[in-house]
């Protein structure tokens, strides 16, 4: 799970930028706006479709003139939401999170990954030989990654 503030003029950086993430091919991002967001509020931006394409597929920040070059412009759906709205994504496809514009945007995501993602612990926290834990827990699944 992750949380990431926005601020009005900051940089674009990172996750503002449009690109893929690779690490979670064969799964998908849960979004949860905890803020209201709107237009100009700092909204996801997903590009329509790109989740099939390996079009610019390069694991790198993409323009958003690469962007429209390849996709056009048709095929951009722009998530806004009051506080509480969530919604998933394949984030194998091209998108990003939009600078806000004015106020802030506070959001929480959860990804559930088939395979291990690279960004995760290599060892699970929750330690599975606790009383607590049921027996029969896959060491792959139902695991919860904590990041600072």
């Amino acid at each position: 799970m992750g949380r990431r503030k926005l601020r009005r003029g900051e940089a674009a950086k990172g996750t503002q930028r449009h690109h893929r993430d690779l690490d979670s091919l064969g799964g998908f991002k849960l979004f949860f706006y905890l803020t209201d967001v709107d237009e100009d509020g700092g909204p996801h931006i997903f590009v329509k479709g790109s989740h099939r394409s390996r079009l610019l597929s390069t694991g790198r920040a993409l323009t958003d003139a690469q962007v429209e070059a390849a996709f056009g412009t048709a095929s951009t759906v722009t998530m806004t939401g009051a506080a509480g709205s969530r919604f998933l994504g394949d984030t194998y496809g091209v998108h990003k999170g939009a600078l806000p514009r004015h106020g802030r945007r506070l959001l929480l995501t959860a990804q559930y990954n088939v395979n291990r993602s690279p960004h995760g612990p290599t060892v699970p926290p929750l330690d599975r030989r606790c009383a607590e834990v049921p027996d029969g827990l896959d060491p792959f699944v139902n695991q919860i990654d904590l990041a600072p």
